[in-house]
C-alpha cells in the first residue's frame, strides 16, 4: 500500500524502508502508515542538495560552524560521516532515525556502544 508515487524520491525511499519496518515486526499496512508519519515530520521541499559538502566548506570560513564540526569530530565523527549524513535526503534521514529509534527500543539498547548510534546522535544533536 504505497503512500507516495513510485517515480518520486519519496516513493523510492518508501519502497526502501517499508521492508525494514516489516522485518522489525510491523504489518505492511502499519509500515506504510509509519512511513507516512515520518513524512509528516519534516518539510523536505526546500532541501539544499549536498548539504554535507556545503557544511564542510562553510567550516573553512565560519568559526561557529568549524567549532560545531570539531566538537563532533572529537567523538569520532569523520568528514565522510558528515558528508554522507547531510547529503542524504531529509525524508530518508527521518526514516533512518525513526527506524533506528524503533530498533533500539525493540533491542532494549543493545547498540549502546555502536558507531551508528553515535553518528546519528552527534550529527543531529545541538549539544
Amino acid at each position: 500500500m504505497p503512500v507516495f508515487p513510485s517515480d518520486k524520491i519519496e516513493g523510492q525511499i518508501e519502497r526502501k524502508y517499508v521492508p525494514t519496518l516489516i522485518e522489525l515486526g510491523l504489518s505492511e499496512k502499519e509500515a506504510s502508515e509509519e512511513i507516512s508519519r515520518f513524512a509528516q515530520k519534516t518539510d523536505w521541499t526546500q532541501a539544499v542538495p549536498n548539504r554535507g559538502d556545503h557544511l564542510l566548506e562553510l567550516a573553512k570560513r565560519d568559526e561557529s560552524c568549524r567549532a560545531a564540526i570539531e566538537k563532533r569530530k572529537s567523538y569520532g565523527i569523520r568528514d565522510d560521516d558528515i558528508r554522507s549524513w547531510f547529503n542524504t535526503h531529509p525524508f530518508e534521514q527521518i526514516c533512518l532515525l525513526g527506524i533506528h529509534g524503533g530498533k533500539q527500543r525493540k533491542t532494549k539498547g543493545e547498540n549502546k556502544g555502536g558507531k551508528t548510534k553515535g553518528t546519528f546522535y552527534f550529527l543531529c544533536s545541538e549539544k
